[in-house]
């Protein structure tokens, strides 16, 4: 096996830094019936920076536990302008943020509630497809309105 330095590797994609912008177990008065799990990536480039800024928010439901909450992540890459960045950054960077929570609410349910409560695994893929799905049905919405709008009136000479 040949021996690999932790300075020569380079790092695709590295998390520079993560914030919990919420995080919120509460026990339900009554239990739900059906898991509820609702999740919605976002991920965007900040160049002040040189990261793209990912969020993901999560909202799950199981039993009489329900979990609220909204992680933040920078993400910088070897190669900053490389075109498949922004689809690496909503992946995989909502994929390493999952993992965190994952933990934390593994953790932090043991605690509050009393058992050891897991977030389940996903395919966050999916849920960024279907964000991305969403995200430009919404601007096609937003451009047939403009078009469908009067456009203002022209001011006249008094």
């Amino acid at each position: 096996m040949e021996e690999t330095k932790a300075t020569d590797l380079r790092l695709s994609c590295t998390l520079n830094d993560y914030r919990i912008k919420r995080f919120a177990i509460e026990e339900l008065q009554e239990p739900v019936k059906d898991a509820l799990l609702k999740i919605q990536p976002d991920a965007c480039f900040d160049p002040g920076k040189s990261a793209y800024k990912t969020q993901l928010c999560c909202l799950y439901a199981v039993g009489g536990v329900r979990l609220d909450a909204i992680i933040e992540g920078d993400f910088v890459f070897k190669d900053p302008i490389a075109p498949n960045n922004a689809k690496h950054a909503w992946v995989n960077g909502c994929t390493v943020l999952y993992g965190i929570l994952r933990g934390l609410y593994s953790s932090m349910s043991a605690q509050i509630v009393g058992k050891v409560m897991m977030l389940p695994t996903v395919m966050m893929v999916d849920f960024v497809n279907r964000r991305v799905q969403q995200l430009i049905k919404d601007a096609e919405d937003a451009v047939e309105k403009a078009k469908q709008s009067e456009p203002p009136a022209l001011p006249t000479k008094a």
